[in-house]
């Protein structure tokens, strides 16, 4: 009668010693790439009030390539093959005479984070109003040079027209590309139509300001009718980097 009870209590002991199978680890995504659609480079951005915003105005240049000069938020990844770029924006408060905001799209590093290749849309103003918007390129002005060369970079006009564009005020931007053509329309009137022979659009697109407080209420990147990229700021999408600093015993 005692082997019948022993032996399932010492099948219970060993089944209960044994170690437990372990469970594979699968890759754990990073919130970056769930939720994070911007990154800071410089200034003070952040989201809220369904509103991707840049609230301290003044620059602290850092002298490396352009956008690092200007308060810029950027993409966080690539976009690829798209036609159209429209915008939402609101530009408050300038902070001195003359305010610049900036569009910026084709976006590229030629090593990390070096992100000297761009194309752009620059809005200047007064006190009063913007006045002009120039179509410029910058780029890597001595490519020989290391990344971290100081001054190293050029911006290009290609081409300009004056404009008047009230503050505080809400104002729709499109850039668009269309057989061999680059159409710039602000608040549904077009203001320059150019050439444009770039075989595909591709890379980050990011949103400059200095001397100026600026909120975008909307952004959409399409290919022609499909929708590549779409924020309207009603969650945190922006990420902002970490820097750890060492501190050296003496």
């Amino acid at each position: 009668m005692l082997k019948f009870f022993l032996i399932p209590f010492l099948l219970f002991l060993l089944l209960s010693l044994s170690p437990s199978p372990k469970k594979k680890k699968g890759k754990v995504s990073s919130p970056i790439n769930k939720i994070s659609q911007w990154q800071r480079l410089s200034g003070h951005w952040e989201i809220k009030n369904n509103l991707l915003q840049e609230q301290q105005g003044w620059v602290s240049p850092w002298n490396y390539y352009l956008l690092l000069d200007y308060n810029t938020v950027i993409s966080q990844k690539k976009i690829e093959n798209f036609t159209s770029f429209k915008t939402s924006f609101e530009l408050t408060a300038p902070i001195k005479d003359k305010t610049e905001f900036i569009i910026s799209w084709q976006i590229q590093s030629p090593y990390k984070n070096w992100n000297y290749h761009l194309y752009g849309l620059k809005l200047t103003g007064n006190n009063s109003s913007l006045n002009q918007i120039d179509f410029f390129h910058s780029d890597q002005k001595d490519k020989k040079k290391k990344y971290n060369q100081k001054n190293n970079y050029f911006v290009k006009i290609l081409n300009y027209k004056k404009i008047n564009l009230s503050y505080k005020k809400k104002h729709a931007a499109l850039i668009s590309f269309f057989k061999n053509q680059l159409t710039i329309t602000l608040n549904q009137k077009n203001i320059l139509i150019l050439p444009w022979t770039k075989k595909s659009n591709k890379g980050k697109i990011g949103f400059s300001g200095k001397n100026v407080k600026i909120n975008i209420h909307e952004v959409e990147v399409r290919n022609k009718e499909k929708l590549l990229w779409h924020d309207n700021f009603k969650k945190d999408s922006l990420h902002i980097p970490s820097t750890k600093a060492k501190i050296k015993n003496n």
